[in-house]
């Protein structure tokens, strides 16, 4: 049994596919993000005329990978649909596995930020919305220290935030990642800004080590969304809609000291077991030995 993942992908899946049909292997398909619907997402150029015949070329290779798996793994019921709505009787054995954290420093680390972000600083990240929500709030007085940290398309437009609003706003550019981790320590509230359509092709993985590290989410994103589900369901923090008057809201409220008190960074031993890197290897293990089992069966019955 062959263990698959979609990094890098296309291209290696479908060479796992011609392996497999050459020598009668079987594999297990482990999406972790959807493509090239996400590709087609992050990449203005696949959504013109030119490259349509390109994307649609893409989309069926990928599909004939998932469709010729004896199991697929994804990150969440709403990939899930995505993957099923290509085949016309919406049947795919699914299991459904989250991203598990990163490994989180032991040591202590002193609060210094209300919020931060590391990452992609970019339009799939809404900053755009972002930007233009703090500078209101922060042009009407508003009180919060933000940090954030990566490149993308936004980052002149955060370092120019930073250097008109210097004591609330930092900005560190590309840091490694050590240094990312020690900026999300050191903050009281995460910030998860996501736009909607990529939930339905992709999980921010960061969401576990947010959660991991003990830190307050604010998942900027539709409530509907499995991101916005998963911050919902397991009272991780707070979920607001992807638009200026909704963030702007939430600081103010934030500065008030009103948001809801209920939000607690500790949560039960069994949700940190279920999103620690010893559950993720064992629960696609055991999706691997099912199938390798299953083979086994049919083999001797014949």
């Amino acid at each position: 049994v062959i263990y698959l993942a979609t990094d890098p992908p296309l291209l290696v899946p479908i060479v796992v596919v011609i392996y497999s049909k050459l020598f009668g292997a079987r594999y297990v398909y482990h999406v972790q993000d959807i493509h090239p619907e996400a590709s087609r997402i992050v990449f203005a150029v696949l959504r013109t005329k030119l490259f349509r015949c390109v994307y649609i070329s893409l989309r069926w290779l990928d599909a004939v990978v998932v469709r010729n798996a004896a199991a697929i793994i994804t990150l969440t019921s709403e990939m899930g649909t995505a993957l099923a709505a290509r085949y016309s009787d919406n049947f795919l054995p699914i299991s459904y596995i989250s991203n598990p954290s990163a490994e989180i420093p032991i040591e202590y680390i002193p609060i210094k930020y209300d919020f931060s972000f590391v990452g992609n600083a970019g339009r799939l990240q809404l900053f755009p919305i972002i930007v233009a929500a703090l500078r209101l709030y922060l042009s009407e007085g508003g009180a919060g220290k933000f940090a954030f940290a990566g490149g993308g398309v936004m980052s002149k437009d955060l370092e120019k935030l930073s250097n008109d609003y210097p004591k609330n706003v930092i900005y560190f550019g590309k840091v490694p990642v050590s240094a990312a981790t020690q900026i999300t320590l050191g903050s009281s509230w995460a910030m998860l800004p996501i736009e909607d359509e990529v939930c339905r092709y992709a999980f921010p993985s960061k969401a576990a080590t947010y959660a991991m590290a003990r830190k307050k989410i604010l998942a900027i994103c539709g409530e509907n969304t499995s991101v916005g589900y998963w911050v919902s369901r397991n009272h991780l923090g707070v979920v607001i809609p992807p638009d200026v008057d909704s963030i702007t809201a939430f600081l103010n409220k934030f500065d008030k000291a009103s948001i809801d008190t209920q939000i607690s960074v500790e949560q039960s031993k069994e949700f940190y077991r279920s999103i620690s890197n010893e559950c993720f290897v064992k629960n696609v293990t055991e999706v691997v030995i099912q199938v390798r089992d299953s083979i086994h069966q049919m083999k001797g019955q014949h």
